[in-house]
């Protein structure tokens, strides 16, 4: 894809600046619920997770969406040249960013290649 035709938007979401600020806002955000909440609440979790709705939802469809990253993930590795014959290391760097979630993806973002030119 020829990324001149990007918006200012999509060009700060492809860029690598933007990958790195993606991933330190996961980070800060996993540092903060562990330093504030630590591991200690996990039945209060649970508890909210019963009974509130909204907590309830969110935590499937994060898990849902951390399950489903690999497809799209897969094709975006295709067209920046990452993932070519589907060889064993190739496939062990994609199930490497899939496998942590949130920061596995952000990981991703911050450290993928510029996309491949496109042959018209």
């Amino acid at each position: 894809m020829d990324e001149s035709r990007f918006g200012l938007l999509a060009k700060i979401g492809n860029s690598r600046i933007g990958g790195i600020g993606t991933l330190i806002g996961t980070l800060g955000l996993a540092k903060y619920a562990i330093d504030n909440h630590g591991w200690t609440e996990w039945s209060q979790y649970a508890e909210l997770f019963q009974s509130s709705t909204l907590a309830h939802v969110s935590s499937v469809d994060c898990a849902l969406l951390s399950l489903i990253v690999w497809e799209p993930m897969l094709e975006d590795m295709r067209r920046r040249g990452m993932y070519t014959d589907g060889s064993g290391i190739e496939k062990i760097r994609l199930a490497a960013f899939c496998s942590v979630p949130l920061i596995g993806p952000a990981l991703y973002l911050a450290t993928r290649p510029k996309l491949l030119p496109v042959e018209e």
